[in-house]
């Protein structure tokens, strides 16, 4: 009589393992799945940013490009006048384009 009742004690404790078993293995499934998400996504996101500084890199070097252009006409003594007076035609053109909005843009 105590092996019986030992035996259902004893199938009793197995079933309850194999229960926190399979409920273990569900959690390390899903820890699984969200590990294999975080690697895609930092995957993915390195990806970005190694096209996105390679975006940057030939920016800076078209600025740098500009930039020094820009400093060869500054030097040039008759292209500065040139860009004195480009740069008052900008000036004056947007305030005459922002005197046109504003007054011609209440038409209610």
């Amino acid at each position: 009589m105590d092996k019986r009742r030992d035996r259902r004690i004893e199938d009793h404790v197995e079933d309850e393992n194999n229960k926190k078993i399979k409920v273990l293995h569900s959690q390390v499934s899903e820890i699984k799945a969200a590990a294999n998400n975080i690697y895609q996504e930092t995957k993915d996101s390195n990806s970005f940013l190694d096209v996105f500084n390679g975006q940057m890199e030939k920016g800076k070097a078209g600025v740098r490009n500009v930039f020094d252009r820009f400093e060869g006409v500054l030097a040039d003594r008759n292209n500065r006048l040139s860009i004195y007076i480009a740069g008052f035609l900008t000036i004056l053109f947007l305030i005459v384009w922002k005197y046109a909005m504003y007054s011609g843009g209440e038409s209610s």
